[in-house]
């Protein structure tokens, strides 16, 4: 069975997952940016060790991102009045 977690538990895991996208994309922005000076062969190209540190943390928060959905899709209040037989309008 699962639970409905509490407004401040999902306030802090909010702010866990968006603290940890924003760590994310500048690291994709810092990847980028050192790819293209590579091709410019101004530095040399991150590690294969590196890009693939970057492409774990690109697919985890990927998977936090959809768990995320998902909690929010098992928690989200219906708008009743989407139907109009809910909202006492029948055709």
């Amino acid at each position: 069975m699962n639970s409905i977690p509490l407004p401040e538990d999902i306030a802090h895991e909010d702010s866990v997952f968006a603290a940890e996208l924003s760590s994310v994309n500048y690291e994709i922005a810092r990847y980028l940016v050192r790819m293209m000076d590579d091709d410019a062969g101004r530095t040399p190209s991150l590690s294969v060790e590196g890009e693939r540190a970057l492409a774990t943390r690109i697919t985890r928060v990927g998977q936090s991102m959809q768990a995320r959905a998902d909690q929010r899709e098992l928690t989200e209040i219906p708008d009743l009045c989407r139907s109009r037989k809910s909202c006492g309008e029948q055709r």
